[in-house]
């Protein structure tokens, strides 16, 4: 994307975002609309985002992917409580059910099967862009078919943190050809899209467990510039505590003032070597359940990748963060 092209997206992500920003408060009209970007991804990047977590400002809920039945669940729970995840228990190696290493056409990232069948995974760049990929996999160890990416662009700076505003829609890219080998591999047989993935083996990646990330973390996505009195950043603030997990995301200026915040609440659950989530973000008409994962980067920096999608529809589909100890 030219960076004219991306000035009008990030544009349209504050303008779409603010209008549902209302029952947030907050003084600054930009930050809104970034927030809500931003979410989706990490963000709307969100990798991002939107309100405080996705990169999404515009429809995402209309990816042009249909999903499978079975699917992410689509609203938050109505009495408000924090939601488990499914699709848990430890991989067995007799299905595809799984974490892989590999490929599935945009850079190699980390990409997990839970025993729903149900692909959650993200690449990142050396560069800061990012890829989230979702997609309902069906029974059987074949799948033909398009999945869903949200794509993350770099923060401004790059240095300034994991993802930063970017496309505010969920994409359908493929179709893919795939061919699971239980405990092995998925490869392309086929499609428009190629993909080369084998499972993680022992010692690929820093386990993410209960234990080991209990905690604070922090995550800071930099989309604008700082040095004026607009909003400029989106900013996690995660804690696990034992299987649950906690936190808020904000909007802030270069000042430090924050705005836009809503709240984060589910839970986690072990899932070999990485972290299944299930939680609800946001507040109001805006409140929605997310379905993801949570796992190390594989670059020994001990960044933890925080990642979730809804299929409830509107600004957001994705909320998503590299986060770091603070």
């Amino acid at each position: 994307m030219s960076r004219h092209l991306l000035a009008i997206a990030v544009a349209t992500a504050f303008a779409v975002t603010l209008a549902g920003c209302s029952s947030s408060g907050g003084s600054d009209d930009g930050d809104g609309g970034n927030a809500g970007g931003t979410d989706g991804a990490s963000t709307g990047n969100g990798g991002g985002g939107g309100q405080g977590g996705g990169q999404d400002g515009g429809q995402g809920g209309d990816t042009g992917a249909t999903p499978a039945p079975g699917g992410n669940t689509t609203a938050a729970n109505p009495d408000g409580s924090p939601p488990t995840p499914s699709g848990g228990g430890a991989p067995s190696g007799d299905t595809k059910a799984g974490t892989y290493l590999g490929d599935f056409g945009f850079g190699t990232g980390v990409y997990v099967i839970d025993t729903e069948d149900r692909l959650a995974g993200l690449s990142l760049a050396d560069n800061g862009e990012a890829n989230a990929l979702f997609g309902e996999l069906g029974e059987g160890n074949t799948y033909s078919g398009t999945l869903r990416r949200q794509v993350l662009d770099p923060s401004n700076p790059p240095d300034a943190g994991g993802f930063g505003t970017g496309d505010p829609t969920l994409e359908a890219v493929g179709p893919y050809e795939l061919s699971f080998t239980p405990g092995e591999s998925i490869t392309s047989t086929g499609g428009e899209q190629s993909a080369s993935l084998s499972v993680a083996g022992e010692g690929a990646l820093q386990p993410a467990t209960v234990a080991s990330v209990a905690g604070s973390w922090r995550g800071v996505n930099e989309y604008g510039d700082c040095s004026g009195t607009a909003g400029c950043r989106l900013v996690f603030e995660i804690t696990f505590d034992g299987t649950s997990v906690s936190g808020s995301t904000s909007v802030e200026t270069g000042a430090g003032e924050s705005s836009f915040e809503n709240p984060i609440a589910g839970s986690i659950a072990e899932y070999g070597d990485v972290l299944l989530l299930s939680f609800n973000w946001s507040s109001g008409e805006r409140l929605a359940q997310y379905d993801g994962v949570a796992f190390f980067t594989t670059d020994g920096t001990g960044r933890l990748v925080f990642l979730g999608e809804t299929l409830a529809g509107g600004d957001n589909p994705v909320i998503a963060s590299l986060l770091a100890r603070p």
